[in-house]
């Protein structure tokens, strides 16, 4: 929320080959949906978020940073994602927004998807444990303890706060419309930071199992990220 911390954010990104990114929108519809802000994760522990949009005066406004309108800043700083190595939740989502939004496109620049990810090296995912198979908490559960997080404790923190801050602002926290724009900036971005700092964890954890199993190529080259191509 200032050109000073944008700049620590573009550092982040310029220091960092492997990075986690994840977009913020108010749809889940690329064609029809805005970008209200992203995050990226270069660094376990660390996470930046940008907003885009912000939820003022009982409407969704375009924010700015000294003046300077934070969709252009987006674009500019997203743009410095293509060539780095960028890991995905999901990926398919967060690459249709962003080229339909911003018309940057990070498809090639995409380097795992850690949903097709935890997939090859763990067929069932978080099925087994009676979550969501491929849900990205439901993931970090499944490893908590060899990342080193609590994540049922944090999870079920960071969703009463958001839960009870969208309520508090007028939004509505269905499951078909979960209108997690209307929170509070800042647990907003603690909640997207958080996630692509997941996101980057879940990357390191599993990426060694995909080695140690001798299925890079597999993953890699003939099979799965293909898809993507």
């Amino acid at each position: 929320d200032s050109i000073d911390k944008l700049k620590d954010l573009i550092e982040h990104v310029k220091a960092c080959d492997i990075i986690a990114f994840d977009t913020e929108t108010n749809s889940l519809n690329p064609r029809k949906g805005k970008i209200i802000g992203f995050s990226v994760s270069g660094e376990e522990g660390k996470g930046y978020y940008m907003p885009t949009m912000i939820f003022k005066d009982e409407e969704l406004q375009d924010a700015y940073i000294d003046g300077k309108l934070c969709h252009d800043l987006a674009k500019k700083t997203i743009s410095l994602l293509i060539g780095k190595k960028l890991i995905m939740h999901n990926a398919s989502f967060d690459v249709k927004f962003v080229k339909c939004f911003y018309d940057v496109d990070l498809l090639s620049s995409l380097y795992v998807d850690t949903m097709l990810l935890v997939h090859t090296v763990k067929e069932e995912g978080a099925g087994f444990m009676g979550g969501s198979a491929f849900g990205l908490k439901d993931i970090a559960k499944m490893i908590q303890k060899e990342i080193g997080l609590d994540i049922d404790k944090a999870a079920n923190e960071e969703q009463v706060a958001l839960k009870e801050s969208i309520k508090k602002n007028g939004g509505q926290i269905t499951r078909e419309n979960y209108e997690i724009w209307k929170a509070d900036l800042e647990l907003l971005s603690e909640y997207a930071s958080a996630d692509t700092d997941l996101t980057l964890r879940v990357y390191n954890h599993f990426i060694k199992t995909l080695y140690a199993e001798g299925l890079e190529d597999f993953f890699f080259k003939d099979e799965v990220m293909p898809l993507y191509k």
